[in-house]
């Protein structure tokens, strides 16, 4: 067990009501939108920590949290800038783990930053994509 961390993108693609272009279907049924991976973490309770107080309140209860192109760019320097709070949890790693995250932390803000060009990709309708990090443990 232990803190996975996701960070999935969802494309509104239309469904049912697509008239010029062939429906897609699943199971017999028309996709209304799909879900793309953009980032995954394990037991990073530092980012988890950022993530939450900041963007949700401070409510940790493994619900979807929407990250707009601001909050990524946000979460982006914090990494950089090792400014990621002190965070506690039975499940949440421990001081080593922290050290193998810190230096990854320039790859894991490259990855928000290419979150934000996916979200910009689908600028012409600001209702096609949306970002969430999601956390389990």
């Amino acid at each position: 067990m232990g803190l996975d961390m996701y960070m999935t993108g969802s494309k509104f693609i239309g469904g049912h009501w697509q008239r010029d272009k062939p429906i897609r279907k699943e199971d017999d049924h028309p996709i209304n939108s799909i879900e793309v991976s953009l980032g995954y973490w394990r037991k990073h309770r530092r980012l988890h920590g950022f993530i939450v107080n900041t963007f949700a309140d401070g409510v940790d209860d493994c619900r979807k949290i929407e990250l707009s192109t601001d909050a990524l760019r946000q979460i982006a320097k914090a990494l950089r800038d090792d400014d990621l709070p002190e965070t506690e949890g039975f499940f949440f790693g421990n001081e080593k783990i922290d050290k193998e995250e810190k230096e990854q932390s320039e790859e894991y803000a490259n990855q928000m930053e290419e979150a934000i060009k996916w979200l910009e990709a689908g600028k012409k309708n600001p209702f096609e994509r949306s970002v969430y990090y999601e956390a389990s443990w």
